[in-house]
């Protein structure tokens, strides 16, 4: 029986006070930081980071293929670095472009036949990660939590008590 001698990452231990009033950001911080070497970690025997995952769910999520910039927008990151994770994806054979027929200067990118047949598999990935994040709440705080940080994400518009 062969055994894995690749080392895991293991997520950070969250130092969390027994108080729970202390600064929701700070906590907001920690687990987006434990969150996303859980995300990481899933990935990893599967060959994509979390950011490459990004881009591989907008492109099947959204018609197979679409621009750098489109990428850029939805993922939340400035062209430059789309730029950069664009030319490791393409180096790793998870991504190919084509180029835009009417403009030169734009391609169009799209998953490699070999990631799109692991789609299940990043999918679950996916969600063993939220899975592992989640366990310590039960269904309904679950249901609450992810309520609450729908809320918040949303909420674009929400009124500021001050500024820097």
């Amino acid at each position: 029986m062969a055994t894995d001698t690749r080392k895991r990452r293991r997520a950070p231990q969250l130092e969390v006070e027994s108080d729970p009033g202390g600064m929701a950001t700070e906590l907001l911080s920690q687990l987006a930081r434990r969150a996303a070497v859980e995300f990481a970690t899933q990935l990893a025997p599967l060959g994509l980071t979390p950011a490459q995952f990004a881009v591989v769910d907008f492109l099947v999520n959204n018609g197979g293929s679409a621009t750098q910039a489109d990428i850029a927008r939805s993922v939340g990151v400035e062209q430059p670095t789309m730029a950069a994770t664009l030319r490791r994806m393409e180096r790793d054979n998870l991504i190919v472009r084509v180029a835009d027929p009417s403009d030169g200067r734009q391609s169009f990118v799209s998953p490699t036949a070999p990631v799109k047949r692991k789609r299940a598999r990043l999918t679950a990935a996916h969600e063993r990660a939220e899975a592992n994040m989640l366990a310590t709440l039960n269904r309904s705080e679950q249901a609450e939590l992810k309520r609450l940080l729908h809320k918040m994400a949303v909420a674009e518009d929400r009124p500021k008590l001050r500024s820097a």
